[in-house]
């Protein structure tokens, strides 16, 4: 944790199982800058504000989609109005998300492409950066924070809007990217022309997937778009686990989406939950 000494706010985000490490800076950064504000956001944020204020490492605590209430929260830090404002509710969902202006990412310091996510013998050990092309998932199942963050609901970018951020994002040498959508392949069409464009930016890239979306066009067209790995959550082999964890989804299906990605060229990346 270095360079915070001219900042004035310092926001985090996280799931659950990232909170440990949002509350592990907290305290390094209250230790160390006192008069520095702090904000936590994120899915463990929204769905245990109370359980997360109590905890007493965070000045407020942002519920919902960030962007809706930052502004709020930096001129209350301004006004020196903050003490008192436990929690900042976002509301109603960000309907049109290309109105989300794109991350200035020359304002990050050094090599921020420090997310090697493929071979380093491969791919000369470039670094990657991450995008997401939409939020929410229609599923849910029950072990995802998806679901309580989002509310089921699915809103997508434009695909003129995610060509920009990549193009920007080329601009500083990163040529590689993890698609981080809860599931990109939802929307087959949809897909299918995001693939369409990003064939055209000579990218590199990975992405999650649930497997009974694996049909062999779908497969073809991310490998042709270079999409190398693939991420789909498994969780379990067992019909009786994926019925009990509300997957809706038939563990043949996922076998013959497998298959047809490793046909196609893909790389699988499987994710199991394990003691279930």
């Amino acid at each position: 944790f270095t360079n915070f000494h001219d900042a004035d706010i310092i926001c985090m985000s996280g799931t659950t199982l990232e909170y440990p490490m949002n509350v592990e800076c907290a305290k390094w950064v209250r230790e160390h800058y006192p008069e520095i504000k702090i904000f936590l956001g994120g899915s463990h944020a929204t769905a245990m504000f109370e359980e997360v204020w109590r905890d007493g490492c965070f000045d407020a605590i942002c519920i919902g989609e960030g962007e809706s209430v930052i502004l709020e929260m930096v001129r209350r830090v301004e006004a020196d109005e903050i003490e008192g404002f436990r929690f900042f509710e976002a509301g109603n969902f960000i309907k049109d998300l290309d109105t989300v202006p794109l991350p200035d990412r020359s304002l990050i310091e050094g090599d921020y492409g420090r997310n090697i996510f493929v071979n380093r013998k491969s791919y000369n050990g470039r670094g990657s950066e991450s995008i997401i092309t939409s939020r929410g998932c229609s599923f849910n199942c029950a072990f995802c924070a998806s679901h309580s963050t989002w509310n089921g609901r699915t809103r997508y970018r434009s695909i003129d809007n995610i060509v920009a951020e990549i193009q920007q994002i080329k601009a500083t040498g990163i040529r590689q990217f993890a698609i981080w959508d809860d599931n990109l392949t939802l929307h087959k069409k949809r897909c299918l022309v995001l693939c369409d464009e990003l064939k055209k930016l000579n990218i590199i890239w990975r992405c999650l997937v649930r497997a009974d979306r694996l049909d062999s066009d779908i497969c073809e067209a991310l490998f042709a778009a270079g999409c190398k790995e693939i991420w789909p959550g498994i969780e379990s082999g067992d019909q009786r686990v994926l019925d009990f964890l509300d997957k809706h989804i038939d563990a043949e299906d996922m076998l013959e989406g497998c298959r047809n990605a490793r046909r196609a060229g893909l790389k699988i990346k499987a994710l199991f939950m394990i003691g279930t």
